[in-house]
């Protein structure tokens, strides 16, 4: 990855507790900057908008992945 060249990162998220936790950011070492957003597909249009936390209820898993365009 360049610094300062958009990119795409994908993750998944294991809560192996008993309570919920909440990612609120994220770091990329070599990046100048790092985003969460959500996509959304409204009508057949694709979008992305940032999100300021994640959530993971207790004893799930959230994973994160390329929009697929239909």
């Amino acid at each position: 990855m360049l610094p300062f060249r958009p990119a795409a990162g994908y993750f998944t998220l294991r809560n192996l507790g008993a309570t919920p936790l909440v990612l609120i950011g994220a770091e990329i070492r070599g990046c100048g900057s790092a985003m969460l957003h959500r996509s959304t597909n409204a009508g057949g249009s694709e979008a992305m908008e940032m999100v300021s936390s994640v959530s993971v209820s207790p004893r799930a898993q959230i994973a994160s992945r390329p929009a697929t365009i239909i």
